[in-house]
């Protein structure tokens, strides 16, 4: 399964077109313009908090909106309390989905 981020479609259903989003998340332009696309490398929290925030969307609500993208919001949740932590690594956006993807992929136990 392949996630996705959600920020174009949740933008256009609220008028926003990229100019505005980065306005209003305080982004620079490249960053909105790369979110926007689904064309990222690294997630930052607070980047997502920013963009969820400029939506009036929570951060889960960026995501991809099917059952099996709740492993993502797990994974964002527990990234958010490292970061509370001190913790303010960033892991790129591919290896943290291969981990996800990694974990669905074991048996239950």
């Amino acid at each position: 399964m392949t996630t996705y981020l959600r920020v174009r479609e949740l933008g256009e259903q609220q008028g926003l077109n990229i100019t505005t989003l980065s306005r209003k998340a305080e982004l620079a332009y490249s960053t909105a313009h790369a979110l926007w696309q689904g064309n990222v490398a690294q997630l930052n929290i607070k980047t997502l908090e920013r963009v969820a925030h400029a939506l009036a969307l929570l951060v889960s609500e960026l995501f991809g909106d099917t059952e099996e993208d709740a492993a993502d919001i797990i994974a964002y949740n527990e990234a958010k309390a490292a970061l509370a932590n001190g913790d303010d690594e960033v892991i790129p956006f591919e290896q943290a989905m291969a981990e996800i993807d990694a974990e669905r992929l074991q048996p239950a136990s």
